[in-house]
């Protein structure tokens, strides 16, 4: 009898799952003036297009194909269970940065909230505010100018390692090995290449569960994620108790990386973070650095490949620059400095293809955009959508 009342348990949650999905959606449908579009299957929505697209390497087909159908720069649809609207173009990027806080706030799709815990992207308000102050203290330009020749001692090893000699090279997943490698240096101080693979594989393990259904069951994504942040955490943790003796001992120094500031530097209330917080904001910084990089090196690569006119240019730029150095001299932060045209090139690749989909948050309020009424607890998605393919077709403002 006890087994049939436990067999019959994930029928009755999904028949009350499936029951409040119909009924907000009855409630959702009895507004006026919601934004044109579909909210796909019941719960799972159009979650699965979504991610395909994404794992295509071509997120922005999903937001296109939409555009287009419904002609609207704003659309419904539904991902992870929950009503979603997304905003596309600058007109949509101009709402949220005016309306932070005010109509919008922060939000994340639970499975980034569950693997990332009591990082910065599970605060708001005051608490975020200060969290991100003392994360930016150390990330700003100021500081990270004094990284530049340990940035280019890594570059230099990767490309003996893995570029030299070779016939051909897979870029993005060789790039994502220099990414994680730069990222473990200026975070953890971690140098050992042995270390640093076996943190690498924790961390494609992480990676793949990091957005989808935030089911923790043996076999799904979300839980061999889960499996390989708590063991990236148990790393972390260990680097942290020898780190505090480095501290003490003065055998390391608080600006040595980021792992070092936030122990040594409370926030602006004079309190530290702490370890599991420091262990969940580094977990946090290196998905979000490593991430980022390795998408826009990748389309650097990929958009001087198909301009040899502005690759001829940036070579030229640094191979001057190049010769102007001693046998074996590192660069420094006034060498990159003379790198202008490369510099516009990078820029321009950033605004051609932006190395973040779109920046999720929440409404606070039911308040209208474009005529249409958005609804309070709803979340939004803000995304540059076809303004960047149509924009893509030219490559500008890379003149010096």
């Amino acid at each position: 009898m006890e087994l049939d009342k436990l067999l019959a348990m994930p029928a009755l949650l999904a028949l009350l799952l499936l029951y409040l999905h119909f009924m907000r959606r009855k409630i959702r449908n009895g507004i006026q003036n919601l934004p044109p579009g579909s909210s796909g299957w019941p719960i799972v929505g159009e979650t699965f297009k979504f991610i395909s697209a994404a794992r295509e390497g071509t997120p922005v087909r999903f937001i296109q194909e939409r555009m287009e159908r419904y002609d609207s720069r704003v659309f419904k649809t539904s991902f992870l269970g929950d009503p979603m609207a997304v905003f596309c173009g600058t007109a949509g990027n101009k709402f949220l940065f005016s309306n932070e806080n005010k109509n919008v706030q922060v939000w994340w799709p639970s499975s980034i909230k569950k693997l990332l815990r009591s990082s910065l992207v599970n605060k708001v308000g005051d608490e975020a505010k200060m969290t991100r102050r003392l994360l930016l203290t150390f990330l700003n330009p100021e500081i990270l100018r004094n990284f530049v020749p340990k940035m280019d001692t890594i570059a230099q090893i990767h490309i003996n390692t893995h570029w030299q000699g070779k016939e051909q090279v897979v870029v993005h997943s060789t790039v994502q090995k220099y990414t994680y490698a730069l990222a473990c240096s200026l975070f953890l101080s971690i140098e050992d290449p042995l270390h640093d693979s076996k943190f690498s594989s924790r961390f494609h393990r992480f990676l793949k569960g990091l957005v989808g259904f935030s089911i923790n069951l043996p076999g799904t994504r979300f839980h061999q994620a889960m499996k390989a942040a708590n063991e990236i955490r148990e790393e972390i943790k260990k680097i942290i108790k020898q780190r505090k003796v480095d501290l003490e001992e003065k055998r390391a120094s608080p600006s040595q990386d980021i792992l070092s500031h936030l122990l040594a530097t409370p926030d602006s209330n004079g309190r530290f973070l702490t370890e599991i917080e420091i262990m969940d904001n580094i977990l946090l910084l290196l998905f979000a650095g490593h991430d980022t990089s390795r998408s826009t090196l990748s389309s650097l690569m990929r958009y001087l490949a198909q301009l040899p006119h502005v690759y001829n240019k940036v070579l030229a730029e640094q191979v001057e620059i190049s010769r102007a150095k001693g046998e074996g001299e590192s660069l420094q932060w006034e060498d990159v400095q003379k790198m202008k045209y490369s510099w516009n090139v990078a820029s321009e690749v950033l605004r051609l293809s932006p190395p973040v989909t779109g920046a999720y948050r929440e409404a606070l309020r039911d308040f209208s955009y474009a005529d249409y009424t958005i609804v309070a607890l709803d979340n939004l998605l803000f995304t540059r959508g076809s303004q960047a393919l149509r924009e893509s077709r030219g490559f500008r403002r890379v003149e010096v």
